[in-house]
């Protein structure tokens, strides 16, 4: 085929402009590439840089714990703490890894605003709270000593921040993500402290001589009303713990031989309502012997009515000690049920020796509120414990109703919820 000599020379320069053009443009994403991965870079050693610094105020904060006397210093003190540790975990956060390589570090500034939040309120520290906070200084002096030494590394460019580039680095250069696990083998055990938090919770006791699944799958049939052979293993546990299955239904007996749980899937309709519903849930709880329980909330959701008891010891609530069960408003039947709260309460909710009158407890009221006493529970503590309390239903001039429990040891608030 002939090309005029015009045309030639115009299909050149077409495709001469497209490959400048193209290279322009390649060029400017590379440049513009470059300038995103120095900015996430920059970012990266500026969030480490903040961890550090979260770090060495967590330490300040820990070494003054050490002697601190008096409510308004051991207050502040906690507080210092508490932010600290807040801070700290953000920016952990932001830093390019995953989790392992701040696994005891994170653990660490988690037991540390667990154990300040514990002694928020608790009056001045003693003796033995100020060694509990020397040894947690000793701990994060060391992580911050191996941080600093760190940035250090990351300044003077012998390590590197995780990058895709990085990965490909042939001149020796550590990552960080490889130095902070070197950093978290060296931190060790944390020391044992006593107090009641959310870290420091006393292990579930586990069974010494568990039901046989034979021993398991009769529970599970007599509590369903079915025989034996109608229910089928889904799985069995090394503590004994055993669930069978049977249509839409999931059942688990712990090692004890207890229903803990049982749950459905099928859809439902219907329209029953919430009176019929609590009394179907009443008689499923006393038809299976667990008796003297309190219905505490019970809420719609969906075509389900979700209630949670709890029992009552000499007229005392445990909150503990709980039940969660829902009904199906279609024909009356138990769609889930929840018993881990009721087998696994083993306090022996023994009274302080001198505790407030009701009256002297509704002084720590604040003014304006109408109240109405509710009686007495044992409320459950962050790290599992009890505080036996009062308990009175307020409403404020606002509209607002709340519950408020009072430390029926102190006369104090102790917890404030809305209802």
């Amino acid at each position: 085929m002939y090309i005029k000599k015009k045309t030639f020379i115009l299909i050149i320069t077409y495709l001469s402009a497209a490959a400048i053009a193209f290279g322009a443009y390649s060029a400017a994403l590379s440049v513009g590439g470059a300038g995103y991965r120095n900015t996430a870079r920059y970012g990266y050693e500026h969030a480490f840089g903040e961890v550090v610094t979260a770090a060495e105020k967590l330490s300040d904060a820990l070494h003054r714990g050490a002697y601190a006397t008096g409510a308004e210093m051991s207050a502040s003190v906690c507080a210092d703490v508490y932010g600290s540790c807040l801070t700290a975990g953000m920016t952990m956060s932001e830093l390019p890894f995953s989790t392992q390589e701040l696994e005891n570090t994170a653990r660490f500034v988690g037991v540390a605003a667990d154990f300040s939040q514990s002694l928020m309120g608790s009056g001045g520290f003693d003796d033995e709270t100020r060694k509990s906070f020397a040894e947690l200084y000793k701990t994060a002096e060391s992580i911050t000593e191996a941080l600093d030494a760190l940035r250090d590394d990351i300044d003077n460019g012998t390590v590197k921040m995780d990058e895709p580039e990085a990965l490909f680095d042939e001149t020796g250069t550590s990552l960080l993500s490889t130095a902070m696990l070197e950093m978290e083998s060296g931190i060790g055990e944390l020391p044992t402290l006593d107090y009641d938090g959310r870290y420091n919770k006393t292990a579930a006791e586990e069974c010494a001589d568990p039901v046989t699944e034979d021993e398991a799958r009769t529970i599970a049939a007599d509590f369903l009303g079915l025989e034996g052979d109608e229910i089928s293993l889904q799985y069995r546990s090394e503590s004994g713990a055993t669930s069978f299955e049977h249509e839409d239904k999931s059942i688990l007996v712990d090692g004890w031989g207890n229903v803990v749980s049982m749950s459905s899937s099928r859809i439902v309709t219907g329209d029953m309502s919430t009176e019929d519903m609590e009394k179907a849930a009443k008689e499923f709880l006393t038809n299976h012997g667990i008796k003297n329980m309190h219905l505490m909330s019970s809420k719609r959701i969906g075509n389900l009515q979700s209630m949670r008891f709890e029992r009552l010891d000499g007229g005392v609530r445990i909150e503990a000690d709980s039940v969660k069960i829902s009904v199906a408003a279609d024909d009356g039947t138990v769609y889930s049920f929840d018993a881990s709260g009721h087998y696994s309460d083993t306090q022996k909710h023994a009274k302080p020796e001198s505790i407030v009158t009701q009256t002297q407890a509704a002084t720590a009221l604040p003014k304006g509120l109408s109240a109405k006493a509710k009686g007495m529970v044992y409320a459950e503590t962050a790290g599992g414990n009890e505080r036996l309390c009062y308990e009175f239903e307020c409403e404020s001039k606002n509209d607002d109703t709340l519950r408020i429990l009072v430390d029926a040891e102190t006369g104090e608030q102790y917890r404030i919820s809305f209802v």
